[in-house]
């Protein structure tokens, strides 16, 4: 089918969001910083399947980035792909702050019910979450971006959970990632007031998590909802652990919301 289009004039000349049939989509498939774009996949006669493409600037820095692709099918993430170019290909933990020979370059993908792997110069595995059960060996993944993350509740809720490491912080779905392969056990994003979280920034990733063993939602415990347009509709933040993490972390997470909301002396 031809390209279509559901733009306003400023929408179009800040290059997103695209609609485009999937045949389109490999003509845009080059790095445009801060593009998102959107396939409907009419060819294969679904009415609300559509592909969410998102390149980022910071591979101009030479920072973690990620090219991120999901397919939703109404509404929901059934499939997602991070490529992640700068990321090392053993864990980026303390413990094991770097790869041998300097490797770099992982490719993650997930697909809903049948898990995600890790894609590797020579083949691809499978990962898994990590199955650490006391938070005082976890460590956690927040954005480098004050905007993306309030570092302060965060290390609040670390503080109250138990928490022991220092945050490991770098910006992109790169998170998603390296939490879906054990790099780290925890995930906290609390934007500052204003912020709105966009369908782009987290469908890829949320997938990559969840089909590792992970549980992704907001702070409110409910599933991340990508049916509601390009913003995702959101209580406060999102929240990203373990089966095992996840009902302590919620309760940190309560008593540090609660905390914070009451008026400073």
């Amino acid at each position: 089918g031809q390209p279509t289009t559901n733009l306003t004039d400023q929408e179009a000349a800040l290059g997103w969001p695209i609609t485009l049939s999937l045949a389109s989509s490999l003509s845009v498939l080059s790095p445009r910083p801060l593009s998102f774009f959107s396939f409907e996949a009419d060819q294969w006669h679904f009415d609300e399947l559509v592909w969410l493409l998102k390149f980022e600037s910071r591979f101009v820095r030479g920072d973690q980035y990620a090219v991120a692709l999901a397919l939703l099918d109404r509404g929901n993430v059934v499939l997602g792909v991070l490529a992640c170019p700068n990321l090392p290909l053993t864990s980026i933990s303390v413990a094991h702050p770097h790869s041998p020979n300097n490797e770099v370059g992982c490719l993650f993908f997930a697909e809903v019910g049948r898990g995600t792997y890790m894609q590797l110069l020579d083949g691809s595995s499978t990962v898994k979450v990590s199955a650490v059960e006391n938070p005082e060996e976890a460590s956690f993944f927040e954005s480098y971006e004050s905007a993306h993350s309030m570092h302060d509740l965060s290390s609040l809720i670390a503080q109250k959970l138990g928490v022991k490491a220092a945050p490991i912080r770098m910006d992109s779905q790169v998170k998603y990632g390296a939490l879906s392969r054990g790099d780290g056990a925890i995930y906290l994003r609390f934007p500052r007031n204003g912020y709105r979280e966009k369908i782009w920034d987290h469908a890829a990733g949320s997938i990559v998590v969840t089909e590792a063993g992970g549980v992704v939602t907001d702070a409110a415990g409910k599933q991340l909802d990508f049916s509601k347009g390009k913003y995702l509709d959101l209580d406060t933040g999102i929240i990203v652990s373990n089966q095992k993490l996840m009902p302590l972390l919620f309760d940190a997470v309560r008593a540090s919301l609660a905390q914070k909301s009451k008026p400073q002396p």
